[in-house]
C-alpha cells in the first residue's frame, strides 16, 4: 500500500491573539504527516498561561495530547517550541489557557511526512 507523505508549510494557528482571555487555535489537518513543529511567541504585561495541544481522529472528541514538560507562557516576552514526532492523528489544534496578565500570542505550526 502506497502512502503520500506531505509537508505543511508554516501555518499561523493563532496570530496576535489577545492573551487577556483563553484562545482556541485553528484546526489543521495532519493526515500523512509524521512530525510536527509548533513555535509560539508572546509579549505583554506579564502574561501567564499554558499552551495545550489537542488532537482528533474522525468525529471523535478533541483529546489533550500530553506535553512534557508543560508548555508554559510567563514573563513579559518569550518564545519556545514544541516538537511532536510519530504523529498518528487526523487533526491538531493549539490552544492557550490563560491564568493571568495580558499580551499578544502568535503560534505557527509546520509538519512533514517521512
Amino acid at each position: 500500500m502506497s502512502q503520500t507523505r506531505r509537508y505543511i508549510n508554516p501555518f499561523s494557528v493563532i496570530s496576535n491573539g489577545d492573551m487577556s482571555r483563553s484562545l482556541t487555535g485553528a484546526e489543521v489537518s495532519i493526515r500523512d504527516v509524521d512530525d510536527i513543529a509548533i513555535v509560539y511567541s508572546w509579549n505583554g504585561t506579564a502574561p501567564v498561561g499554558e499552551i495545550k495541544v489537542y488532537v482528533q481522529n474522525g468525529t471523535s472528541p478533541w483529546t489533550l495530547l500530553g506535553i512534557s514538560p508543560a508548555a508554559v507562557v510567563g514573563g513579559a516576552s518569550g518564545a519556545n517550541n514544541i516538537m511532536i514526532t510519530n504523529v498518528s492523528f487526523e487533526k491538531i489544534r493549539v490552544d492557550y489557557v490563560r491564568t493571568s496578565g495580558t499580551g499578544s500570542l502568535s503560534v505557527v505550526l509546520t509538519g512533514k511526512g517521512r
